[in-house]
């Protein structure tokens, strides 16, 4: 143990429902405190806590992008008409649905 971490010495001991136990055990786990009792100090004292943040729609644009990306892949492997007009139909139907996710608030 190094100079800068002491020694816990006291408790604080507290009595919960399981509601508030899960609650406090889902916000614990959406930052990236490394256990519930250091994200309860945190609160408790009034520091910070790092939260992690999911933007739910980049992640539904990536999933999306990554569906387009082996058309595109196929379509630098095949470059007859046919196959071109089926992939820019393909890849203009994605461009769309990825339009729609960016434009959702």
């Amino acid at each position: 143990m190094n100079n800068t971490q002491k020694q816990k010495e006291y408790r604080l001991n507290i009595r919960l429902s399981e509601h508030e136990w899960n609650r406090i055990q889902h916000h614990a786990s959406t930052t990236t405190c490394r256990s519930t009792s250091d994200y309860c100090r945190k609160v408790l004292l009034n520091k910070p806590v790092r939260v992690f943040f999911r933007n739910q729609s980049f992640d539904d644009f990536e999933e999306e992008l990554v569906r387009l990306l082996p058309i595109l892949n196929n379509y630098g492997n095949n470059c007859d008409h046919e196959d071109f007009m089926t992939t820019a139909k393909d890849i203009k139907e994605l461009l769309i649905k990825i339009a729609d996710l960016c434009a959702q608030k």
